[in-house]
């Protein structure tokens, strides 16, 4: 019995001790997984800032490219005007230049017109009366008004 008790000790040690391993196997495969976990995260953390730095690089070149197309744009509208400018201000010259050599003397009696106008004719008026002032004729029979009512004799023998 002292044996098969030894031996089931010994069994019993070398299971735990095989668990014990395997706990460790597993704890340390655990921990590898986490360490691989964060390895995995830190990589995909300096992925993203270096996007970002990526983006932010694009960013800057592109509103640079947007700054020299604007300036090259304002240089061509420039280059236009002063065209431009120099077109009118060589205009002015040759005015200049061709005026002086024409005699600007001139005389207003040139302005004036010198059309035919007809000779003048009164226009015809009609004679006017020898009493200028209109006649009324006025109605001595009394109106409908007066006959009913009464009123307006007075003024209308008066006119008469």
């Amino acid at each position: 019995m002292a044996r098969s008790f030894g031996s089931t000790v010994n069994k019993i040690i070398k299971e735990t001790a095989k668990a014990q391993r395997a706990a460790e196997r597993s704890r340390n495969a655990t921990i590898r997984e986490q360490e691989r976990h964060l390895r995995l995260q830190r990589q995909y953390e300096r992925e993203q800032e270096r996007a970002i730095r990526q983006s932010i690089r694009e960013q800057k070149a592109y509103e640079k490219e947007q700054r020299v197309l604007y300036i090259e744009g304002r240089k061509g509208e420039t280059n236009d005007l002063n065209a431009e400018i120099h077109y009118r201000l060589n205009e002015f010259k040759s005015i200049i230049s061709e005026t002086l050599s024409v005699d600007g003397r001139f005389s207003l009696e040139t302005l004036y017109k010198k059309d035919e106008y007809p000779a003048y004719v009164e226009p015809y008026v009609k004679p006017v009366p020898a009493n200028s002032v209109p006649v009324r004729e006025y109605s001595t029979e009394p109106s409908f008004i007066e006959r009913i009512i009464g009123f307006g004799k007075k003024a209308r023998l008066k006119v008469i």
